[in-house]
């Protein structure tokens, strides 16, 4: 790309471009034919207007010619020349002329060929009064235009690109999601459209019961949003489990692990009140001691112990969970974490032989609005 040189001319204002090789010469404005100079830098110095002395305002020829002398004519031969008196002491004595044969006429003789002499150079003045010498202004180059970008048109050129990434981001996003729920199914092993709050499906959450199950609710603070569902549905599940199978409920509070009943034993239609009773009263999220509530399960000696929270599970409390555990290698454990995450409780689970579940909340009010209606 060439290199330009940048000029605002000074009789019309007019932005202007020039190649870079004539800084320091001389232009003319494309658009007023303002005769200026170039600067040798555009960022130290401005164009100035250049004129003839005569004419300051504007560059042009000087309207005044130099007096011509009128030219001598010789006389003809023999042509009668007027009588004048001469001076003796103007006279001078005629040479001797030999004539030539033949009368000299004809056309002049023709000028020898050789070099034409240089045009003088016109005197221009600038507009801080320095002297500038030009061989004509014929061949002085003209400055274009600068070329401008068009704000509308770049403004439209980046919206669209814009569109375009927004767009990208948010189709990534959702096969991300689509993908990220793909797996999340086939990892948990259960079917998101399956609704497994209904007394018709087998199991709790997505889980199966054991022989011998103690559930383990952490009560946090955020656990509003999903207690009162649990309430609802959790002794439907115990009531359709397989005859001979006990429970236990243990629940992690402010004041301590709260049992129900004191150890596992088989769910009964009559202790249904005592259950609803139990789990209404324990309704005060606050942030507990959970590692005192895992071992309390742990000391019922039952095979699986389901683990639901809703905490952001920090490395000291894993690290205590997994000490506890390591006693207890027989134990099986599942873990429910509802709108949390957790990569070592999920490494726990699995080696104690349990499943780890990462539920969406808003799949458990989904599956909440369907028992209801």
């Amino acid at each position: 790309m060439k290199a330009t040189i940048e000029l605002e001319c000074p009789g019309c204002g007019e932005l202007l471009e020039l190649d870079a090789g004539f800084a320091g010469g001389v232009c003319r404005c494309y658009s007023c034919g303002t005769l200026m100079t170039v600067p040798s830098d555009s960022s130290k110095g401005q164009a100035e207007r250049v004129a003839r002395p005569d004419r300051p305002d504007a560059p042009g020829r000087s309207t005044t010619a130099p007096p011509v002398p009128s030219p001598r004519i010789a006389p003809s031969p023999g042509a009668a020349v007027p009588s004048t008196p001469v001076s003796p002491a103007a006279s001078v004595p005629s040479p001797s002329v030999t004539s030539p044969t033949k009368p000299l006429r004809g056309p002049a003789p023709a000028t020898p060929a050789g070099p034409v002499p240089a045009t003088e150079p016109e005197t221009f003045v600038t507009a801080s009064g320095r002297v500038i010498r030009l061989h004509g202004t014929s061949d002085v180059p003209i400055a274009q235009r600068k070329k401008k970008v068009r704000f509308a048109t770049t403004t439209i050129f980046f919206m669209a690109l814009g569109g375009l990434l927004l767009l990208g981001i948010i189709i990534a996003t959702m096969i991300m999601r689509q993908q990220g729920n793909s797996n999340v199914s086939a990892r948990l092993g259960y079917d998101p459209e399956v609704n497994y709050l209904l007394a018709t499906q087998p199991g709790f959450l997505g889980r199966t019961w054991a022989k011998s199950n103690v559930i383990t609710v952490d009560l946090v603070g955020t656990s509003k949003a999903w207690w009162s569902i649990l309430r609802r549905n959790l002794p439907g599940t115990m009531q359709r489990a397989a005859d001979g199978t006990t429970f236990q409920l243990i629940v992690a509070t402010d004041a301590g692990p709260k049992f129900f009943p004191n150890q596992p034993t088989p769910f009964k239609m009559e202790s249904l009140p005592q259950l609803t009773s139990f789990m209404e009263s324990v309704a005060s999220p606050g942030l507990p001691d959970l590692s005192k509530a895992v071992a309390a399960a742990l000391r019922a000696a039952p095979e699986r112990i389901t683990l639901i929270s809703s905490r952001t599970m920090d490395g000291q409390l894993v690290e205590a969970l997994t000490q506890l555990f390591e006693a207890h290698p027989q134990i099986k454990l599942d873990v429910i974490l509802i709108d949390r995450e957790a990569s070592e409780l999920q490494v726990l689970a699995h080696k104690h032989q349990g499943r780890y579940l990462s539920l969406p909340l808003t799949q458990l009010v989904l599956w909440n609005a369907g028992v209801v209606d």
